[in-house]
């Protein structure tokens, strides 16, 4: 029997590892492992070392991984990458004119201290997504949100 390799899932900003949740109930039981960037509690990034995998990304979880494509055990582990509505590089410059306005990240910056439930609606209606629960939703964690803006509005992995 064929081993099949372990699916590593990575959220997007503003969500959590719970946004997998559908997709891994539909795969029955193929391996996953899913990874949590801290945007609503702490942080959970252990990567399996003991199985190879493929690493699947939403929005900047894609980016995530992207980042870290070259650090260990990723070159050894890592057999290949999915994306959903990821991206390599996510604000404008000069040589990525497609990119978002810059401006647009450091307002939400700016705004999370005063109302992070507010630019998190503010945020998933700009996506058409409708936030779970609303009203009993967890709030996010400031400092984490305003790291994960901080990713979009730097990293480059192009």
């Amino acid at each position: 029997m064929t081993m099949r390799p372990t699916l590593l899932f990575v959220h997007g900003w503003g969500f959590g590892p719970g946004f997998w949740r559908p997709l891994i109930r539909a795969l029955g039981d193929w391996p996953t492992h899913t990874l949590d960037l801290g945007f609503f509690g702490p942080p959970r990034l252990e990567i399996p070392k003991d199985q190879p995998w493929v690493a699947i990304g939403h929005s900047t979880g894609f980016l995530w991984i992207l980042r870290h494509l070259g650090q260990p055990p990723w070159p050894s582990h890592c057999l290949g990458l999915i994306s959903f509505m990821g991206f390599s590089r996510f604000v404008r410059g000069t040589n990525f004119p497609h990119g978002v306005d810059k401006r647009i990240l450091h307002k939400m910056a700016g705004e999370l201290s005063r109302d992070s439930n507010l630019v998190l609606d503010q945020f998933m209606a700009l996506g058409g997504v409708n936030r779970p629960l609303a009203g009993l939703r967890a709030q996010g964690d400031e400092t984490a949100l305003a790291q994960g803006l901080h990713w979009l509005a730097t990293w480059d992995e192009r």
